[in-house]
Protein backbone atom coordinates (compact mmCIF):
# COMPACT_ATOMS: atom_id res chain seq x y z
CA UNK A 1 0.00 0.00 0.00
CA UNK A 2 1.22 3.18 -1.11
CA UNK A 3 1.54 6.21 1.66
CA UNK A 4 1.31 8.93 -0.69
CA UNK A 5 -1.24 10.53 -2.99
CA UNK A 6 0.31 11.10 -6.50
CA UNK A 7 -1.92 13.75 -7.28
CA UNK A 8 -4.55 16.29 -5.56
CA UNK A 9 -6.80 18.49 -7.65
CA UNK A 10 -7.57 21.56 -5.38
CA UNK A 11 -10.80 23.89 -6.74
CA UNK A 12 -11.59 26.76 -5.19
CA UNK A 13 -12.68 30.47 -6.65
CA UNK A 14 -10.73 31.77 -4.32
CA UNK A 15 -6.77 31.89 -5.19
CA UNK A 16 -5.77 32.56 -1.38
CA UNK A 17 -7.91 29.18 -0.20
CA UNK A 18 -6.37 27.25 -2.88
CA UNK A 19 -2.72 28.71 -1.98
CA UNK A 20 -3.18 27.87 1.66
CA UNK A 21 -4.65 24.43 1.05
CA UNK A 22 -1.78 23.39 -1.17
CA UNK A 23 0.84 24.22 1.35
CA UNK A 24 -1.07 22.19 3.70
CA UNK A 25 -0.94 19.26 2.02
CA UNK A 26 2.56 19.53 0.78
CA UNK A 27 3.27 20.36 4.43
CA UNK A 28 2.00 16.72 4.75
CA UNK A 29 4.75 15.03 2.42
CA UNK A 30 2.35 12.96 1.40
CA UNK A 31 1.52 13.96 -1.87
CA UNK A 32 3.71 14.51 -4.82
CA UNK A 33 1.86 16.91 -7.25
CA UNK A 34 -1.17 19.91 -6.58
CA UNK A 35 -3.18 20.94 -9.25
CA UNK A 36 -5.05 23.98 -8.87
CA UNK A 37 -8.02 25.24 -10.25
CA UNK A 38 -10.14 28.56 -9.56
CA UNK A 39 -13.56 27.52 -11.32
CA UNK A 40 -15.74 24.61 -12.51
CA UNK A 41 -14.70 24.77 -16.25
CA UNK A 42 -10.93 24.94 -15.40
CA UNK A 43 -11.73 21.95 -13.44
CA UNK A 44 -13.35 20.27 -16.10
CA UNK A 45 -11.12 21.36 -18.80
CA UNK A 46 -8.52 19.75 -16.66
CA UNK A 47 -10.35 16.26 -16.03
CA UNK A 48 -11.68 16.05 -19.78
CA UNK A 49 -7.33 16.21 -20.64
CA UNK A 50 -7.04 13.41 -18.45
CA UNK A 51 -9.60 11.38 -19.28
CA UNK A 52 -8.09 11.61 -22.82
CA UNK A 53 -4.84 10.38 -21.25
CA UNK A 54 -3.33 13.45 -21.96
CA UNK A 55 -3.09 14.22 -17.95
CA UNK A 56 -2.95 12.27 -14.84
CA UNK A 57 -6.63 11.35 -13.37
CA UNK A 58 -6.55 12.57 -9.86
CA UNK A 59 -6.22 10.68 -6.26
CA UNK A 60 -8.40 13.23 -4.47
CA UNK A 61 -10.38 16.21 -5.19
CA UNK A 62 -10.83 18.95 -2.76
CA UNK A 63 -13.74 20.72 -4.28
CA UNK A 64 -15.72 23.96 -2.33
CA UNK A 65 -19.26 23.75 -2.51
CA UNK A 66 -19.96 27.72 -3.34
CA UNK A 67 -18.35 29.38 -6.34
CA UNK A 68 -19.17 31.94 -9.06
CA UNK A 69 -20.67 30.09 -12.04
CA UNK A 70 -22.10 27.05 -10.13
CA UNK A 71 -21.69 24.67 -7.23
CA UNK A 72 -19.57 21.83 -6.49
CA UNK A 73 -23.00 20.01 -6.55
CA UNK A 74 -23.31 21.32 -10.19
CA UNK A 75 -20.11 19.75 -10.85
CA UNK A 76 -19.98 16.48 -9.80
CA UNK A 77 -23.65 16.12 -11.62
CA UNK A 78 -21.27 17.20 -14.75
CA UNK A 79 -18.73 14.86 -14.08
CA UNK A 80 -21.13 12.19 -13.66
CA UNK A 81 -23.19 12.98 -16.89
CA UNK A 82 -19.33 13.54 -18.68
CA UNK A 83 -16.90 10.97 -17.00
CA UNK A 84 -19.74 8.61 -14.99
CA UNK A 85 -18.90 10.33 -11.72
CA UNK A 86 -15.98 9.66 -9.67
CA UNK A 87 -14.66 6.57 -7.55
CA UNK A 88 -16.49 6.14 -4.33
CA UNK A 89 -13.98 8.18 -1.46
CA UNK A 90 -12.35 10.60 -4.08
CA UNK A 91 -13.89 13.73 -3.16
CA UNK A 92 -13.59 16.34 0.06
CA UNK A 93 -16.41 18.88 0.27
CA UNK A 94 -14.68 22.11 1.51
CA UNK A 95 -17.10 25.44 2.70
CA UNK A 96 -16.71 27.92 4.44
CA UNK A 97 -20.33 28.26 5.92
CA UNK A 98 -21.12 24.64 7.63
CA UNK A 99 -24.72 23.75 6.15
CA UNK A 100 -26.85 20.70 7.29
CA UNK A 101 -28.66 20.33 4.11
CA UNK A 102 -25.17 20.37 2.66
CA UNK A 103 -23.76 17.44 4.95
CA UNK A 104 -26.53 15.56 3.84
CA UNK A 105 -26.28 15.56 0.55
CA UNK A 106 -22.70 14.38 1.41
CA UNK A 107 -23.56 11.37 3.33
CA UNK A 108 -25.84 10.45 -0.18
CA UNK A 109 -23.18 10.38 -2.14
CA UNK A 110 -20.63 7.77 -2.43
CA UNK A 111 -17.77 9.50 -4.13
CA UNK A 112 -17.79 12.01 -1.57
CA UNK A 113 -15.20 10.99 1.04
CA UNK A 114 -15.66 13.92 3.30
CA UNK A 115 -16.84 17.29 4.40
CA UNK A 116 -14.43 19.68 6.31
CA UNK A 117 -15.05 23.34 6.81
CA UNK A 118 -12.09 26.09 5.68
CA UNK A 119 -9.37 26.31 6.30
CA UNK A 120 -8.35 23.02 6.12
CA UNK A 121 -5.54 22.28 8.40
CA UNK A 122 -2.47 20.24 8.96
CA UNK A 123 -4.41 17.77 10.79
CA UNK A 124 -7.52 17.76 8.48
CA UNK A 125 -5.17 16.88 5.86
CA UNK A 126 -3.05 14.14 7.15
CA UNK A 127 -6.36 12.76 8.39
CA UNK A 128 -8.26 12.93 5.23
CA UNK A 129 -5.29 10.84 3.48
CA UNK A 130 -5.24 8.44 5.58
CA UNK A 131 -8.13 7.67 5.51
CA UNK A 132 -8.53 7.93 1.35
CA UNK A 133 -5.43 5.64 1.72
CA UNK A 134 -6.78 3.37 4.11
CA UNK A 135 -10.33 3.13 1.55
CA UNK A 136 -8.33 2.78 -1.66
CA UNK A 137 -6.38 -0.26 0.18
CA UNK A 138 -9.50 -2.09 1.22
CA UNK A 139 -11.24 -1.78 -2.27
CA UNK A 140 -8.44 -3.34 -3.57
CA UNK A 141 -8.34 -6.39 -1.66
Amino acid sequence: MSDRLSLVLLIDDNHLTNSLNERTLLASKRVDKIVCRSGIEQAMDWLRRANKGLAPWPDLIFLDIFMPGGTGWDFLEDCRREFGGFKANSVVMLTSSPDAQDLMECSNRSEIQDFVIKPLTAADSLRIIDDHLTLENFASQ
